[in-house]
């Protein structure tokens, strides 16, 4: 799991450097990544309901965050395909669109809680998602050395994920 460390060093970068839009895109595609890892044995495919069971599950996106895991889900949506709050999720009501801050905690919060055709947006911070991204990462592993059986399914995903091969001279 070296190049999930890649990723997470990746996210530090980003926020070090004020590339908020690639490290909420680093963020998400890391739940993706965990999601994908640590789906059941026969699932055979990484989708929106792996997503959310690894938010809630192991990122704890509600006591964390004040999010649900499909908040998440349609914020990494609207992230990743438009670069925008929008979803389908969001847009017909389903999920609550999130904003982002960043920035030392000290600060005055935005107003996390304009009704929107009867629904509330939330605003969370980005260091915030990351750190919880990051705790996740840290209980899965103590997961995966405690249970042999997660260990060798990880160990053969892990196997397919980030290959990355020399070009030919």
């Amino acid at each position: 799991m070296s190049k999930v460390d890649d990723h997470l060093d990746a996210i530090a970068l980003c926020l070090d450097n004020d590339l908020r839009t690639p490290a909420l895109v680093l963020i998400y595609t890391g739940i993706d990544i965990m999601a994908a890892l640590s789906r059941p044995a026969l699932v055979k495919k990484t989708g929106k309901r792996q997503f959310i069971k690894w938010a809630e599950h192991h990122m704890g996106c509600q006591e964390r965050i004040g999010v649900s895991g499909l908040d998440l889900y349609a914020a990494r949506c609207g992230i990743v395909h438009t670069a925008t709050a929008e979803s389908s999720l969001s847009d017909d009501g389903n999920a609550r669109r999130i904003f982002y801050s960043w920035g030392h905690r000290d600060k005055p919060e935005p107003t996390a809680g304009a009704e929107i055709s009867g629904r509330t947006d939330v605003v969370v911070r980005i260091e915030d998602l990351a750190d919880a991204l990051c705790a996740s990462v840290a209980l899965f592993r103590r997961e995966v050395r405690d249970d042999p059986v997660l260990a060798s399914l990880v160990r053969r995903r892990s196997g397919k994920l980030f290959m990355v091969r020399a070009a030919a001279p």
